[in-house]
């Protein structure tokens, strides 16, 4: 439901480029993975899931991500670098798409790198039409050689 919303922000956004003489937006698709984190209770720790989701559109490799929660500086490093490898993984130019990231989690504060793997097979899975695994959760750094 989220991820409608977003689409219909942005498709609304794009009906206005035209008018004001630039080029309208076009979607390559969506998409949306759940994945696992820790937060701080008291004096332990919570599992939660944060809601990641995504939309790609043509661009000029730009990366935005909107966050509910409070989020550590390393997530848009994490975004930008899932939205890079998922190019190299799809073979298509990241200069080429926009990618809009939005993560939300009911915990206080967000941390990226471990959200990096899940954000990549998110970004694969949005490029190239392959559908996500449900019933798989996954956690992780991504680093700049894919691994």
């Amino acid at each position: 439901m989220r991820t409608i919303a977003l689409v219909l922000l942005f498709i609304a956004i794009a009906s206005l480029a035209p008018a004001r003489g630039g080029r309208a937006l076009e979607v390559v698709g969506e998409g949306w993975i759940q994945a696992p984190a820790v937060t701080p209770v008291g004096g332990g720790y919570r599992g939660v899931l944060i809601n990641i989701s995504l939309l790609v559109t043509r661009g000029s490799g730009e990366v935005f991500i909107s966050t509910r929660s409070l989020t550590e500086k390393d997530l848009q490093g994490a975004a930008t670098m899932a939205a890079l490898i998922a190019c190299d993984v799809a073979g298509v130019d990241f200069g080429e798409f926009n990618f809009y990231f939005k993560v939300e989690a009911e915990a206080m504060v967000v941390g990226g790198p471990s959200a990096g793997v899940a954000m990549t097979v998110l970004a694969v899975s949005v490029l190239t039409g392959r559908p996500l695994n449900r019933s798989v959760l996954v956690t992780g750094m991504i680093n700049p050689d894919g691994s």
